[in-house]
């Protein structure tokens, strides 16, 4: 009987920090407001509100179901903000179109990407692409935040495309409530079985 509950205990253990910690993926965005916005927000799956912002240069909806930050005369850097209605464990997001020649670059993280895939390249917190017009993912691992900013360094009728996002987020005050209550069970039970001994 004491195996089981000690058993009871650890998968109350486990259970509290795998509740609501699974990943949530969007790749169509649907923001709102739709159109050229410098700051706009979409819902993922499991109720997470994401908003972008971009400073001082927009985004749009110009290819349905992604955020180009684009300005076909305006040269200049754009600071990009993804934040999040609650805090983030780990973070994935897909980015498409940065161009090698200009070149263009995302740089200034408020938190360097633990790595980075596909024609991206990371080097002393700068992010590149190795060829013209590609892409691949910016992965956070253990981020641990509500938010994320970088400066995209541009050219003029330059854009960069966010094409999708993933997050897992950090547990829930829920979860800590099933380890709590599993652990005031196994003192109820242990407390029970001294009294049947006496």
């Amino acid at each position: 009987m004491k195996k089981y509950f000690i058993g009871m205990f650890w998968l109350a253990f486990f259970l509290s920090f795998c509740i609501n910690a699974n990943a949530s993926i969007i790749s169509d965005f649907s923001w709102i407001p739709s159109g050229t916005n410098n700051i706009a927000s979409t819902t993922l799956p499991d109720g997470t509100v994401v908003t972008l912002e971009t400073s001082p240069i927009p985004f749009d909806d110009f290819v349905f179901g992604s955020a180009r930050v684009f300005s076909l005369a305006d040269s200049r850097p754009a600071i990009i903000t993804l934040s999040f209605s609650r805090s983030i464990a780990d973070l994935r997001l897909l980015i498409g179109d940065l161009d090698s020649s200009v070149p263009e670059t995302l740089s200034g993280f408020s938190t360097v990407p633990t790595s980075v895939d596909g024609f991206l390249s990371l080097n002393s917190g700068v992010v590149s692409s190795s060829q013209e017009n590609k892409g691949g993912n910016l992965v956070w691992d253990d981020l641990n935040a509500s938010f994320i900013t970088f400066t995209y360094t541009r050219c003029a009728g330059c854009g960069l495309f966010l094409e999708e996002l993933e997050i897992a987020a950090v547990p829930s005050p829920a979860s800590f409530w099933l380890f709590g209550s599993g652990l005031v069970a196994l003192a109820g039970m242990r407390m029970r079985n001294k009294k049947n001994r006496s």
